[in-house]
């Protein structure tokens, strides 16, 4: 288990987006750092968290982004959250001195249900016209 911390809560805008130089290393350094989605790449975030001295990032949505995710190869342990997780995380922070958390990958898992599942970036549909027709119309892997 690692002390967690989110940089927005003292720090302003530019530290809970996780932008270049917005972290203070005696802050971050050994914690998993809770940064907010937006303004930067996603990956660039991580970096930002690993050159502070972060061991891990949980990378939160905002309203905007709601519950969509998108997987990302990070530099450093992380997870990406939905925007009510992210809220759910920063209130339990927020609700305790010596919050704490931990990132484990356990694997792949194959054969989850409900699937498939279109990506949140992904046209969805119905149809304007045909509620009977789901978009997108072609879906492939890949």
């Amino acid at each position: 288990m690692y002390p967690l911390i989110y940089p927005g809560k003292s720090g302003g805008l530019s530290a809970s987006l996780c932008m270049e130089n917005s972290l203070d290393p005696n802050s971050v350094r050994g914690k998993i750092v809770i940064c907010d989605r937006g303004s930067s790449a996603r990956t660039a975030k991580g970096l930002v968290v690993k050159k502070a001295g972060g061991v891990g990032m949980i990378l939160a949505n905002g309203v905007s982004n709601g519950e969509g995710l998108v997987g990302d190869a990070h530099l450093i342990p992380a997870c990406a959250v939905g925007s009510s997780e992210g809220d759910e995380i920063k209130a339990y922070l927020a609700s305790n001195s010596t919050a704490s958390a931990t990132i484990n990958f356990q694997g792949t898992e194959i054969g989850v249900k409900p699937a498939p599942v279109v990506a949140s970036f992904s046209g969805r549909g119905p149809n304007g016209l045909n509620p009977e027709i789901l978009k997108p119309d072609l879906i492939a892997p890949g």
